[in-house]
């Protein structure tokens, strides 16, 4: 547990600095994204493909802090894939809510070149609060679990603004409490599953007028244009002092008789 906060600890390091020597100050209300997204939702062990596959549908709102980093709020729904065990008319099975990192692999590795990659590949990982619904009153199965997850976003950021940001996703999903005779958290393959899902997300105009970090520039221009006004004084003075040497060290000319 230590190492794994150690090098979280590191990251976030790692990437703010690399932030504050690339790109301009941002707003609170800058660098935000929200999307949706769909797809399927398989359990791990013993699972029969057909019988056991259900759907699932999210929400995303996420932030970047840098071009590398950022947190995101992630809401999934797990429909119900009608087993025979499933009361009628019943639509959602599960949710949960996600608090996730997310790490731009392309800007983390490579760096980032000023906006984004027509194909990048983003890291999130999480911790969440899942439920069970209740379909009824005689249903036990209903319960709240501490949940853990992780996914690797295949992107694209298709146009010329990069407004759009459309993405499969492969992600595992973890209980890791609400498990029978299991007092602490803990991560099993009989209590994961693998989720592939599809998705895209809109990205908002900063306060700059792009939808991406600008780059910064090194130095302040008032200070250059302050110093270009000191030079150009300097020089002015330079050119009046040779032609007040000039004059002065002239020698009177004699015509010959």
């Amino acid at each position: 547990m230590k190492k794994v906060l150690f090098i979280t600890f590191s990251l976030l390091i790692a990437t703010a600095t690399q932030a504050h020597h690339t790109v301009e100050r941002s707003l609170f209300t800058d660098n935000w994204r929200f999307g949706i997204q769909g797809g399927a939702l398989l359990p791990i062990a013993h699972a029969a493909l057909c019988r056991q596959t259900c759907g699932i549908a999210g929400v995303r709102a996420e932030r970047y802090l840098t071009p590398s980093y950022g947190l995101g709020l992630h809401l999934q729904v797990v429909s119900d894939n009608r087993s025979a065990t499933a009361p009628a008319g019943s639509f959602a099975r599960s949710s949960q809510l996600s608090l996730e990192h997310l790490v731009n692999l392309n800007n983390f590795i490579c760096g980032y070149n000023g906006r984004p990659d027509i194909f990048e590949l983003t890291l999130t990982a999480g911790l969440g609060w899942g439920h069970r619904w209740k379909h009824s009153s005689a249903d036990e199965s209903a319960r709240d679990c501490f949940t853990s997850r992780v996914g690797l976003q295949f992107a694209v950021n298709p146009g010329e603004t990069k407004a759009w940001y459309v993405y499969l996703e492969p992600a595992f999903t973890w209980r890791l409490t609400g498990q029978p005779n299991c007092t602490t958290p803990r991560f099993h393959r009989n209590h994961s599953s693998f989720g592939l899902s599809v998705g895209v997300s809109y990205r908002l105009k900063n306060h700059t007028g792009l939808r991406y970090f600008k780059p910064a520039r090194l130095y302040d221009q008032v200070e250059v244009d302050a110093l270009n006004a000191k030079i150009n004084d300097l020089r002015r003075m330079l050119r009046i002092a040779r032609k007040s040497s000039n004059v002065h060290g002239e020698t009177p000319t004699h015509s010959a008789p």
